[in-house]
């Protein structure tokens, strides 16, 4: 039981490190976008 605790709470950690990975990508693409708009 205990393993299976371990297993699913280092998924979930996995889990929000991948959301956290693609909301920052998604704001640095967005100001790059943002920031090539003015430009031109």
């Amino acid at each position: 039981m205990p393993h299976f605790v371990l297993t699913s709470s280092i998924f979930m950690l996995g889990l929000a490190l991948i959301l956290v990975l693609l909301t920052s990508i998604v704001i640095v693409l967005y100001e790059i976008h943002k920031a090539s708009k003015k430009r031109f």
